[in-house]
């Protein structure tokens, strides 16, 4: 069964472009019904092509925000005129009349005219995972192992470990599920294997901590 490709987006089109100028920026603050689709296509009109993008908790705004960290190529592909930013604001209404032009055509969203996203710069560039679901899932029963023995048992890091296994599901649909050309999932699978990677960190540490 031919898979989809849950690391990239716009695989195929970046290569046979040869597109190799990797730049990432982070909005703070952007609505959660923005779909994959939407968000490639405003920053193909104004940055480039869009590889990858990172969907963060935003703790600061109501729970219809959230925080997306976009890594993209930079290229103009559609050959337009770019005007400068003024305020590092994009107007997404510029160039789509809804939030979501492909999937869930309930949850659409107009966007109004005086609605914007503040651009900004990724300081932080995590690199891609080369991890499969499978691998990800080995590590994620080994923490479950260790988390419940009882004497270093701790509810918080199981509750953390359960919403990842969430996760997980999650991505195995969108890797199993034909027509599911976009990554419209919670995380993505590189934010899942960084996931992992600092639960492991954190039972480490607390480990030699409890020893001393």
């Amino acid at each position: 069964m031919q898979r989809n490709n849950i690391y990239s987006i716009n695989t195929d089109f970046i290569g046979q472009q040869g597109f190799d100028k990797l730049a990432s920026v982070y909005i703070p603050s952007i609505h959660k019904d923005y779909d994959t689709h939407t968000i490639c296509y405003v920053f193909q009109r104004l940055f480039g092509t869009v590889c990858r993008i990172d969907r963060v908790a935003n703790t600061t705004s109501s729970a219809d925000f959230q925080s997306v960290f976009v890594y993209y190529y930079e290229n103009n592909y559609y050959n337009e005129r770019r005007e400068p930013l003024v305020n590092n604001r994009v107007y997404p209404g510029k160039y789509v009349p809804m939030r979501r032009t492909l999937n869930d055509r309930a949850k659409q969203g107009q966007i109004k005219h005086t609605e914007f996203w503040v651009v900004l710069p990724n300081k932080t560039m995590f690199p891609d995972t080369t991890l499969t679901l499978d691998e990800i899932e080995a590590r994620f029963d080994a923490m479950g192992t260790k988390l419940t023995k009882e004497e270093l048992k701790d509810q918080n890091e199981l509750d953390i470990l359960a919403e990842n296994r969430e996760y997980l599901q999650e991505l195995r649909y969108a890797e199993n599920t034909p027509g599911y050309p976009y990554l419209d999932t919670s995380i993505n699978i590189h934010q899942l294997a960084q996931n992992v990677k600092l639960m492991e960190e954190r039972y480490a540490s607390e480990t030699i901590a409890s020893s001393v």
